[in-house]
């Protein structure tokens, strides 16, 4: 078994609640199946304590390419909260509509989520009229 980095284990243990809370989410009944977010995650830990992927983000690009559409999804929510990744909302939103496309109903949800908190961040920077 391959040893754990010191960074990868504080990459890990620092995943934000709203990652988190997305991850939860996925296990709540959808288009997409508790089963394969399971093989999923199982998958990827494997991957990553064999040495085939460096990170977590490594492995969901990778089941992107496959159109995973929970892999997406979670690149989604790390985009819009800026965990492990660069903070896009414009790329998180891509991803939800990439995800939603393959009937995530996750993805659905954040794409209202993420249009209102643009909408708000609008507001507040011209005002409300």
């Amino acid at each position: 078994m391959k040893k754990l980095s010191a960074a990868f284990l504080q990459k890990t243990l620092s995943l934000k609640p709203a990652l988190i809370g997305a991850l939860f989410l996925a296990f709540l009944p959808s288009a997409v199946s508790a089963e394969s977010f399971d093989d999923t995650v199982d998958a990827g830990l494997d991957a990553i304590l064999m040495g085939e992927f460096n990170t977590l983000v490594d492995y969901l690009q990778f089941k992107k390419a496959e159109n995973d559409p929970m892999a997406i999804y979670v690149l989604g929510v790390m985009h819009e909260q800026g965990t492990l990744v660069s903070k896009d909302f414009q790329a998180a939103g891509k991803l939800y509509h990439q995800s939603a496309t393959l009937d995530c109903v996750e993805a659905k949800v954040a794409i209202g989520v993420l249009n209102r908190k643009i909408a708000a961040r609008r507001n507040e920077v011209s005002g409300p009229f």
